[in-house]
């Protein structure tokens, strides 16, 4: 609930921070010291971030090499 509500507000994209907040508040909150919840809550975040952008970046370069060539 802690992740939902903190990304709510508007922010970067790939709600940098947001999450990390909502994460780390929620851990918290729940007794996990602070520097584990903020690694764990970053952690979890990019494990989630960076192979949906690599997966995209590749689509987009395959159909952009496409369309350079003429086809």
């Amino acid at each position: 609930m802690g992740i939902n509500a903190a990304i709510v507000i508007p922010t970067l994209p790939g709600n940098f921070g947001a999450f990390e907040a909502g994460a780390t508040m929620a851990l918290v909150l729940c007794g996990a010291p602070r520097d584990v919840a903020v690694l764990y809550a970053l952690t979890s975040h990019l494990t989630h971030v960076i192979p949906v952008a690599l997966v995209a970046t590749s689509v987009y370069l395959v159909r952009s090499r496409g369309r350079v060539s003429g086809g």
